[in-house]
């Protein structure tokens, strides 16, 4: 199941949620964040350990997760907090999502091509 790494994060506080979607995603806001949180638990990021920054997207029926799953680190926004989620052009296998938040904020993920259109879908579902 795509997304299953970071499921099997989010399921430990969050497991009464219903799982939808997930797969790879990318976001280097994030992934800084994973970073910094890694190191406060004693590890050391460098080069010779990117690849702890592994991440999904998780969709559930209540939030939009983006979870950092080999350092238990994740960004949990609920679909209300969701103010637009855009897709960019494809490139390769990707695809650039553009969310803008209602507190004003926005980030960009990557994710995989057919992915993106997946999680708009969910998007347009969820979001109330």
């Amino acid at each position: 199941m795509l997304g299953s790494n970071g499921w099997e994060v989010i399921k430990k506080s969050h497991g009464v949620e219903v799982f939808l979607s997930g797969a790879v995603a990318k976001c280097r806001e994030i992934d800084e964040k994973a970073a910094d949180h890694y190191e406060r638990l004693g590890g050391r990021y460098n080069r010779h350990t990117l690849n702890i920054l592994e991440a999904d997207w998780v969709a559930t029926n209540f939030a939009l997760y983006y979870v950092n799953f080999m350092v238990d680190f994740f960004q949990r926004t609920e679909w209300d907090s969701i103010a637009s989620l855009r897709l960019g052009r494809p490139y390769f296998n990707f695809r650039k999502v553009y969310i803008s938040f209602t507190d004003g904020t926005s980030q960009k993920w990557t994710v995989g091509r057919i992915n993106g259109e997946v999680l708009l879908e969910i998007f347009n579902k969820y979001k109330k």
